[in-house]
């Protein structure tokens, strides 16, 4: 007996197959095309909303939608990253935990602790890349330091007040 593999398709994929099927393509001539089994093709037709929905907010190459474990936290994190971006404020790795780690605190979250692991998945899921920005100036390696020490100082200051 041939053992088949699961295939799983991406954000991007499942949108192509929505508009073949609203072209009036068969399930059946879909499915094939995709080397998916035709139920795959139906489910996808099912969560049709969601599927749109999440190609307009999210990173069109994942396959699954999965979810950190400290969704409110995950969620204040982001926010705050996009103010911080958006005020083209320098933003760093070190920096992005130290943030999620005083948030995670604040809302009582104490068994919670950033890693490495959970900042690349968390950027995954957010579709974040550490590129730099339009107009922002090489800076030296002490001043970065600097104003990353003092931002969080800033920022562990007004959690505590």
């Amino acid at each position: 007996m041939a053992s088949s593999k699961r295939k799983a398709l991406s954000l991007s994929e499942r949108m192509d197959v929505i508009k073949r099927l609203e072209e009036d393509e068969s399930q059946a001539s879909v499915a094939k095309n995709y080397g998916v089994h035709p139920s795959a093709i139906s489910r996808i037709l099912k969560q049709k909303d969601q599927i749109i929905d999440a190609w307009q907010n999210d990173n069109l190459e994942r396959k699954r939608n999965r979810t950190g474990k400290v969704e409110d936290v995950e969620e204040a994190l982001l926010r705050w990253f996009s103010q911080a971006r958006s005020r083209q404020l320098p933003v760093s790795g070190p920096l992005l935990m130290e943030k999620v780690n005083m948030l995670a605190e604040g809302l009582g979250l104490t068994e919670f602790r950033a890693t490495v692991g959970w900042l690349e998945c968390w950027k995954e899921r957010n579709n974040i890349k550490f590129k730099k920005q339009h107009g922002e100036k090489q800076e030296k390696a002490q001043m970065r330091i600097y104003y990353i020490y003092s931002t969080i100082s800033f920022y562990h200051e007004q959690m505590a007040a």
